[in-house]
């Protein structure tokens, strides 16, 4: 996730909140998500395909851990995934 407002005329950097389909892009206001959006919603299709092309690859255990326990820029180790 981003450590700044993905608003690109916002320097907010605090109380930010993820994009609820990618979880990349980051905004501190609905008012900055909705400005952004003609330009953030082509990169978030695309990183939401990207993400689902790399869960299809996972065991069933490992995608249930992603979806539900890491946070955004985590990685699962092998001793967090149970086959």
């Amino acid at each position: 996730m981003s450590t700044q407002c993905s608003n690109l005329i916002c320097e907010n950097k605090t109380d930010l909140k993820a994009c609820g389909k990618c979880l990349i892009a980051a905004y501190c206001s609905k008012e900055c998500q909705l400005a952004h959006w003609i330009i953030h919603k082509v990169e978030c299709k695309n990183l939401l395909s990207h993400r689902n092309r790399m869960m299809k690859d996972l065991p069933p255990g490992a995608q249930l851990l992603s979806i539900t326990q890491l946070k955004p820029g985590q990685r699962a180790s092998n001793n967090d995934v149970n086959y």
